[in-house]
């Protein structure tokens, strides 16, 4: 159904560097395809030791599906990032 679909288009991208711009995160991710819209969430002021997570929405599924499926090593990141689709 549409609902599926849509939700299909919006990934998660867990453990950004504390400096992660949604520039960044767009240009990042843009090579899977076209990115209609990112945005970084910083952690709360009592999650200090977290990292960043943005979400990342496609225009297409087959799109978000190849991000998700491919290991992200995203610039300044100690580690790969965490993907997944939003829910």
């Amino acid at each position: 159904d549409d609902q599926s679909v849509r939700k299909h288009l919006k990934v998660f991208a867990g453990g950004l560097p504390s400096n992660t711009t949604e520039h960044s995160v767009g240009a990042h991710f843009t090579r899977y395809g076209h990115v209609q819209s990112v945005s970084v969430v910083p952690p709360k002021e009592n999650e200090a030791k977290k990292s960043q997570y943005a979400f990342v929405t496609f225009k297409f599924a087959a799109d978000a599906d190849c991000a998700v499926v491919d290991t992200q090593h995203f610039p300044g990141a100690s580690r790969q990032l965490a993907m997944g689709f939003a829910t």
